[in-house]
C-alpha cells in the first residue's frame, strides 16, 4: 500500500577505494513497503544514475498487488524499469516482507537454513590516497581483529605484485 525511498549518503577524507578508483562518499538507497497490516519489508541497493527514478516507475507494477506474488512482481518491475539495481531492491524488500508476514527467516522462503553458522569477515576501506599502503592495512587489520572478527578481506591490486605481496606476506605472519 505505500512505498518510500530514502538516500543515504556518507562522505570520507581522504579518499579511497580498490584498485581501479579513488572515491570519497558511498551512497544508497533504502526501499520501504509496507502492506494494508502495517508489516513493513526493506530493501536497499547503490544509489547508480536511474535507481531512484526506476524504482519510482516501479510503484504502479506493486501497488495493490500482495508480497506472495513476489516472482510475477519482479518480473514486472524488470519490464517496466530494464533497471537491475531497482529490481535488486524491490526483491531484497519483498523477501524481507514476506519473511515477515510468515513470521519466519528469509532462509526459511528459500528451503531453510544451509548451515548454523558462518565465519564473518571484515572488508578493507581500500587504499587510502595519500598514504601508504602497509600502516593502513596493518591499521584496519588491528581493528578488525580487535572487533573480533577471525578473517579480513584485502582490496589488493592498485600495486603491484612484487610490491604488495611482502607486504601481505608481513601482515600474515603479524596476524
Amino acid at each position: 500500500t505505500r512505498a518510500e525511498l530514502f538516500t543515504v549518503r556518507f562522505t570520507f577524507s581522504p579518499r579511497r577505494g580498490p584498485s581501479v578508483a579513488w572515491g570519497s562518499a558511498h551512497a544508497y538507497v533504502l526501499l520501504r513497503l509496507e502492506v494494508v497490516d502495517g508489516v513493513v519489508g526493506w530493501g536497499e541497493t547503490y544509489l547508480v544514475t536511474g535507481a531512484v527514478a526506476a524504482l519510482e516507475a516501479a510503484w504502479p507494477v506493486m501497488v495493490g498487488r500482495p508480497a506472495r506474488d513476489a516472482a510475477a512482481v519482479l518480473a514486472d518491475v524488470r519490464r517496466v524499469t530494464e533497471h537491475e539495481y531497482a529490481t535488486s531492491a524491490v526483491a531484497i524488500a519483498l523477501d524481507d516482507l514476506r519473511a515477515r508476514q510468515l513470521g519466519v527467516s528469509i532462509a526459511a522462503l528459500y528451503g531453510g537454513a544451509r548451515r548454523t553458522s558462518v565465519l564473518a569477515y571484515a572488508a578493507s576501506g581500500g587504499y587510502r590516497e595519500g598514504e601508504p599502503t602497509e600502516p593502513v592495512w596493518s591499521g584496519e587489520i588491528d581493528a578488525a581483529v580487535a572487533a573480533g572478527f577471525r578473517a579480513f578481506k584485502l582490496r589488493i591490486g592498485r600495486g603491484s605484485q612484487r610490491e604488495e605481496a611482502p607486504i601481505i606476506e608481513r601482515l600474515v605472519r603479524a596476524s
